[in-house]
């Protein structure tokens, strides 16, 4: 893919350049370049979060529930947040990344989490998994968090697990409870919703019932 250039942006690169990142992360980040400007990454997660937003529309579609704006707002917003969020990410990897002791600047932080984001559209689609989806999500990103650890920042692979495992602990741990809070309130608001309507038709039906009727006549 052509660098610092948008005049030259290839689609095929670009989907070349996912798949060699799913499939061979270790070759990939070990040739990966440290620095060559922001525009690269950025249009490569770009191009990730339309993917992914083309994936949460179809997932949308087969679901009960689906609209047309529904569907532009995944394919317009995924691709904005995936690459506002990475620049913030990034910074909190330099930080790290740095506290463990690598020479590395923020743009080859922010570089890694770019083209880590090749693990969007996959992680979309493990969403679909209660719980287990987001745990082997969680399990991908550390694996390739230790692989850019140590191809990129030299960091010692067990020194990278030991780190990236106990933030991925977290952040699971917090999205499953936050996942079981809101499916608990969920199931919550649809039993009163049973219940209220449940109620609404035996009050109907007292009320209008024959006899209620029969007792109401002068």
């Amino acid at each position: 893919m052509e660098r610092d250039s948008i005049d030259n942006i290839d689609i095929r690169s670009i989907l070349q350049t996912a798949v060699n990142v799913a499939t061979s992360p270790l070759t990939f980040f070990r040739g990966m370049p440290r620095t060559g400007g922001y525009l690269e990454p950025f249009l490569f997660m770009v191009a990730m979060g339309v993917i992914a937003g083309l994936i949460k529309t179809v997932l949308s579609i087969i679901g009960v529930q689906f609209s047309m704006s529904k569907g532009i707002a995944f394919i317009i917003l995924l691709p904005v947040i995936t690459s506002l969020y990475a620049f913030a990410v990034a910074v909190l990897l330099y930080v790290v990344w740095k506290l463990m002791g690598s020479n590395e600047g923020y743009e080859t932080a922010l570089r890694c989490w770019a083209f880590i984001t090749a693990l969007t559209p996959v992680t979309t689609v493990l969403g679909v998994l209660p719980y287990i989806g987001f745990l082997i999500s969680i399990i991908l990103y550390t694996s390739f968090l230790v692989i850019t650890s140590a191809e990129v920042h030299h960091i010692p692979s067990r020194k990278a697990w030991l780190v990236f495992g106990i933030i991925g602990s977290i952040v699971f741990f917090m999205h499953a409870s936050t996942e079981f809070a809101a499916r608990k309130a969920g199931s919550d608001s649809k039993k009163v919703q049973r219940e209220v309507k449940q109620f609404s038709i035996a009050a109907e039906k007292k009320t209008y019932s024959p006899l209620t009727r029969y007792r109401a006549m002068p």
